[in-house]
């Protein structure tokens, strides 16, 4: 009897300890999630603080977030690598079990690949170490995850695609934390890949645990054409969040097929906004560009931009909506407004002259693609529509490429510089094709060919890394 007893004290004691370790390890989790929060809000003071509680459970994450708050403190990484240093002689080299050994290097390489890609964008560097990160522990899901975010990066969509499927995969296998983050990523590449039934396959687990998954699973029905679910869904998540415009779009794309039943929609839309001001105007234009009710989308825009017409972002949804239609002139209007409130703007002169090339008002179009690239030389759209207005309006392949050469040099992101790569690849392609039939049409050479010392820059770019 004493002797089950014993046992039963003993038992107890352990379940308590298990169950304190699990508790303590959640609540490490939470603190590394409000590290990260605080980095993102370039709060370095309280993240500090936190590091010292994440230390009372974890020394190598406490560690491994010191790292990464010197490199975000500090202009280099001489202080994170100091860290690093310190991470592989305790966490790795003076460890015995070989296995241990291995999944804290690959979680220690996938943070210095996380700082080298976040904080010092350095893409191919950072693909390498992750890619090391995954030598030494292949179901590292969150080394998979920016791995992941390297291709989309370098435009690989489907390798994109296939390493998200395998991270997801894994994190419901090993009860991942950050399952949420995971699905909002991947159904993400599902969504710009078209895979709607397989995104919504994946959301039907985890669209109530989640407001951004709520109005994303809104939005795959939609595109699924299953609009009855579609308007339940939209409105259980405007009744959390009555402000978010997107969502009002999405009610009125709910009934695009039922343009009868939009009464109803309007008295839903009033219920959720008592004040009746340049917010809710705003709304019901967003509403009606989803019921592809072109005049009444038009009307609302200008009733909010009469009552605020300090508002860019306003502006910025009319105008595009304008040129989406058709509608230039009215486009123009209000583009002209907008540049002469905020002339030193880039999206007011940008879009000024979005306006004038719509209208094939080429000469206005291009003086302002010039003020937007001086404005913003880092901005993808204004080369390319400059590029385009060339070929467009003379057939210039020669000034055409060097626009987007200009582009290629000037942007910092990889993505975008893949792009203006894959442009003048496409161009080079466009000039021989042009060149064929113009001869066999004519028996004349194009005019304004791609010149030599021009074709030596393409050459360098479509080889180079």
């Amino acid at each position: 009897m004493f002797k089950n007893k014993v046992n039963l004290f003993y038992c107890c004691v352990f379940i308590f300890y298990f169950v304190l370790s699990i508790l303590l390890i959640f609540a490490n989790e939470s603190k590394i999630d409000l590290f990260n929060r605080y980095i993102q809000n370039k709060d370095y003071v309280k993240a500090q603080e936190v590091i010292n509680d994440i230390k009372k459970v974890s020394e190598l994450d406490a560690l491994i977030a010191q790292m990464i708050l010197y490199a975000y403190k500090d202009s280099n990484l001489d202080n994170s690598k100091k860290v690093l240093k310190i991470l592989k002689q305790r966490f790795v080299d003076n460890l015995s079990n070989q296995n241990q050994k291995n999944l804290n290097f690959s979680k220690i390489l996938y943070n210095w690949a996380y700082i080298l890609y976040n904080v010092k964008k350095d893409i191919y560097q950072s693909e390498a170490i992750v890619n090391e990160a995954l030598r030494y522990n292949s179901n590292n899901i969150d080394a998979i995850i920016l791995l992941a975010k390297i291709n989309y990066d370098k435009n690989n969509l489907d390798n994109s695609e296939n390493l998200l499927a395998n991270a997801y995969e894994l994190a419901l296998d090993n009860n991942y934390s950050d399952i949420v983050n995971l699905v909002s990523i991947y159904t993400d590449i599902l969504l710009e890949n078209k895979r709607y039934a397989k995104a919504k396959n994946i959301l039907e687990n985890y669209y109530q645990r989640d407001n951004k998954l709520l109005l994303k699973y809104a939005k795959v029905l939609t595109y699924l054409d299953e609009l009855v679910q579609a308007n339940e869904i939209i409105k259980q998540y405007l009744k959390k969040d009555n402000n978010n415009l997107e969502a009002y779009y999405i009610l009125g794309l709910t009934y695009k097929r039922s343009y009868v039943k939009v009464p109803q929609a309007l008295e839903f839309i009033d219920s959720i906004n008592p004040t009746k001001d340049d917010r809710y105007y705003i709304k019901l234009a967003q509403f009606y560009e989803g019921v592809n009710d072109v005049d009444m989308a038009i009307n609302y825009y200008d009733k909010a931009l009469s009552i605020n017409k300090e508002n860019k972002k306003y502006y910025i949804l009319a105008i595009t909506y304008a040129i989406d239609v058709g509608k230039a002139n009215r486009a123009i209007n209000w583009a002209y407004e907008l540049y002469s409130k905020y002339p030193s703007d880039f999206y007011s002169v940008y879009l000024l002259a979005v306006c004038y090339d719509e209208a094939k008002l080429f000469d206005k179009a291009k003086e302002f693609y010039y003020k937007a690239m001086d404005i913003n030389p880092l901005s993808y759209e204004p080369y390319v529509r400059l590029s385009r207005i060339f070929l467009e309006e003379e057939a210039d392949f020669d000034n055409s490429s060097k626009i987007l050469i200009q582009g290629y040099y000037n942007v910092q992101d990889l993505y975008y510089k893949n792009r203006f790569k894959k442009s003048i690849k496409d161009l080079l392609d466009l000039e021989k094709e042009f060149k064929k039939k113009y001869k066999e049409k004519t028996g004349l050479d194009i005019s304004k060919p791609i010149k030599q010392d021009t074709l030596k820059q393409i050459e360098k770019i479509i080889y180079s890394n």
